[in-house]
């Protein structure tokens, strides 16, 4: 995992982000993922506009760095600009999917067999530990318990509706196109895990899923819009979850959006490791408020439970109704404190930050996950060095602080190149 923040008022808008990543890579026909620190997640979007994108969770698309599509990108929008930040996004989506040269045809037809074949594994292994296949008590039997499993499963997948995603005859065509040499695979694993499931159905039960079912089955990278658009005086940012290139669509679900107004001067918002981030802006952390209500819940029905068993009380009815209602007011009740106490305060004190203390709070809220992450679990999934920018409607975007592979002032012709390529 990855901490991401975003804060905001109608002066600026700050991006911060810590250097965790997830990368993937292709060994033997399979998908594996590694863990680093050290990769840039905050670019800018456009030389000549403000806007910048973040990215979270996984730092590549299909193994391709998104720095280097974000990076290529930016020098294919040059100096055009676009309404809304929405469709900034949307044209950096069409920018990937028409991208032959990163990913030419050939290149998805082999990720999309990789796809399946990984899917594959994932819901045999799944099947096979379900309790029904564990406990049966030979093998006719667990093969029946199997094929039921499958049945239902295979049931759910072709009522699900196709997303928007894709043309109506794309998971039907991707079968006749891949079907024969996806079988062959899948009876080979399947006879291997002594499955007595029959690998034509399963075939089309695995094709369908990816199609219906791609959030899954494939791995998916946040990417974060933020900043200006032309019509914005205001900043605002867009978040989308992408999926990738699945035979030629680019799958990229809305997830977020907001954006600074008159009326509403101001936002923090986290991404991915973001418990410190909450805990920060209601004043409970998101588990010790979920202890909280498992304590009460159960501390109310142990009362229930005390009533109904004393001999001298008569029956109450609707207990089980009463005692809900009473956990939904508790419940209302915390968080109408959170906001009072905590959330709504520092809004309003977020609203009036000059930009250089806007910055610093960015970057002190990912140090305080970066640090929780560091002392309290095992192995840490955020941490190095920390990146800060500012976009401000009239400068830009301008880095409050940035790692670097190279030092500057051993790099004046690099300078002197940027210089003349932004002129």
């Amino acid at each position: 995992m990855t901490s991401e923040v975003v804060i905001m008022n109608r002066r600026a808008i700050a991006v911060a982000a810590d250097s965790a990543v997830t990368v993937t890579s292709i060994v033997n026909g399979r998908r594996e993922k590694k863990y680093y620190k050290g990769a840039n997640k905050v670019f800018e979007l456009s030389n000549h506009q403000p806007v910048a994108a973040m990215i979270f969770n996984m730092a590549d698309l299909h193994s391709v760095p998104w720095e280097i599509i974000i990076k290529s990108y930016r020098e294919h929008l040059g100096k055009n600009s676009f309404p809304t930040l929405e469709d900034y996004a949307k044209d950096l989506f069409l920018f990937v999917q028409n991208h032959t040269h990163l990913f030419p045809p050939a290149r998805q037809d082999e990720l999309f067999l990789i796809d399946c074949i990984t899917a594959s594994f994932d819901l045999i292994d799944w099947i096979d530990r379900q309790p029904q296949v564990v406990n049966a008590l030979h093998q006719t039997a667990k093969d029946a318990e199997r094929q039921a499993i499958f049945d239902g499963i295979a049931k759910a997948i072709a009522a699900d509706p196709l997303p928007a995603h894709f043309a109506a005859n794309a998971a039907t065509d991707a079968l006749t196109k891949y079907g024969t040499d996806l079988e062959n695979s899948f009876t080979a694993a399947l006879t291997a895990f002594s499955n007595g499931i029959d690998p034509k159905k399963f075939t089309a039960m695995v094709v369908e899923a990816i199609f219906k079912r791609y959030k899954r089955f494939l791995n998916h990278t946040g990417i974060v819009i933020a900043g200006y658009g032309d019509q914005a005086y205001f900043p605002g940012f867009v978040q989308f979850d992408c999926y990738g290139i699945l035979l030629g669509s680019f799958i990229a679900d809305k997830a977020k959006e907001k954006h600074v107004t008159v009326d509403d001067g101001s936002d923090i918002q986290p991404f991915a490791m973001n418990d410190m981030v909450r805990t920060f802006m209601s004043g409970l952390s998101p588990d010790i408020f979920d202890v909280v209500l498992s304590g009460f819940e159960g501390s109310l029905t142990e009362l229930a439970q005390n009533i109904q068993n004393d001999s001298s009380i008569a029956s109450i009815p609707n207990l089980a109704t009463h005692k809900q209602a009473c956990l939904k007011k508790f419940q209302e009740k915390l968080v109408e404190a959170q906001a009072n106490e905590h959330y709504l305060p520092l809004t309003r004190a977020v609203a009036s930050l000059p930009v250089d203390e806007l910055a610093s709070l960015a970057e002190t809220l990912i140090m305080l996950e970066s640090l929780k992450e560091k002392v309290t679990r095992p192995s840490e999934s955020v941490g190095g060095p920390v990146d800060v920018a500012v976009i401000t409607k009239s400068e830009g975007l301008v880095w409050i602080k940035r790692k670097h592979y190279f030092t500057s002032e051993f790099n004046s012709r690099y300078l002197e190149r940027q210089r003349q390529r932004l002129m």
